[in-house]
């Protein structure tokens, strides 16, 4: 148990220096990783874990507080970028990075899934199984 709660909140502290605008290498040298792959990794494990334990309401709740704080920091940076600072130009586009993250916008929608792998197949009994047998593809065994 106690290995698991040190998992847990080293992967936490690892997590909110990432929010901070740490690099992962530094990431890992801070919390004690033994590199920056693995540091996202445990990052991203523990990011799923909570997900997973959390009732519906709760992630919405969270999801709500994630995107608020993101809008706050947006807010102090943006003038700034707007006149120009680099700096703040590239804590602004992290941000909408992690937003778009969150929101799920770096992925494709579950529709454009389903309809690329939905194929409509009709005619007669004979004509209907030599669809499906051509939409197999062949493998050389």
């Amino acid at each position: 148990m106690g290995s698991e709660v040190h998992a847990q909140d080293r992967a936490y502290t690892a997590h909110q220096l990432q929010l901070g605008g740490v690099d992962w290498c530094e990431i890992a040298r801070r919390t004690g990783y033994l590199d920056a792959r693995i540091a996202a990794m445990a990052v991203t494990a523990w990011l799923q874990k909570i997900a997973i334990e959390q009732a519906p309401g709760q992630r919405r709740a969270a999801l709500q507080l994630e995107l608020d704080r993101l809008d706050k920091l947006q807010s102090a940076f943006w003038d700034r970028t707007l006149a120009g600072d680099y700096h703040a130009a590239e804590v602004v586009l992290k941000i909408v990075g992690r937003r778009c993250t969150i929101m799920g916008f770096d992925r494709p929608a579950d529709t454009d899934l389903v309809a690329a792998r939905t194929v409509l197949v009709t005619g007669p009994s004979k004509q209907y199984i030599a669809t499906l047998q051509s939409l197999i593809p062949e493998t050389d065994d």
